[in-house]
């Protein structure tokens, strides 16, 4: 007996007898490879933005605008109504801010780099 196993665009046989043996090693491939696709697709969608029609023009194209930040609820709440709902989702932690960085919103000092999308 052998069973079927689909890997990446690769089919290929294991022995049932081998499954055991098998399996942890498979499962941390597909994991590994997962894990890559997912990475290069978040890279690619994630754009710098420097001006309210830039991150607007993000937005629309269903990416992630990486922006400075004020933290001000009030600029928060005026992004989601004139981009569409966008609001901020991730302040990373390790990200620094350039120095005398402006908000994108009010211009005000900015606190930190945040990224901004929509949920769909």
């Amino acid at each position: 007996w052998s069973s079927d196993v689909c890997s990446s665009d690769l089919k290929f046989s294991i022995k049932i007898s081998e499954l055991k043996d098998q399996i942890p090693s498979l499962l941390e491939e597909i994991h590994k490879e997962l894990y890559t696709k997912a990475e290069k697709f978040l890279k690619k969608n994630i754009v710098i933005v420097k001006t309210m029609k830039e991150l607007n023009n993000a937005i629309k194209d269903k990416k992630i605008a990486k922006a400075p930040f004020c933290e001000n609820h009030q600029c928060e709440e005026a992004i989601k109504d004139k981009i569409s709902g966008a609001s901020a989702r991730v302040i990373p932690f390790k990200e620094k801010l350039k120095a005398k960085a402006k908000c994108i919103q009010c211009s005000k000092t900015a606190k930190n780099i945040t990224y901004f999308s929509r949920s769909y």
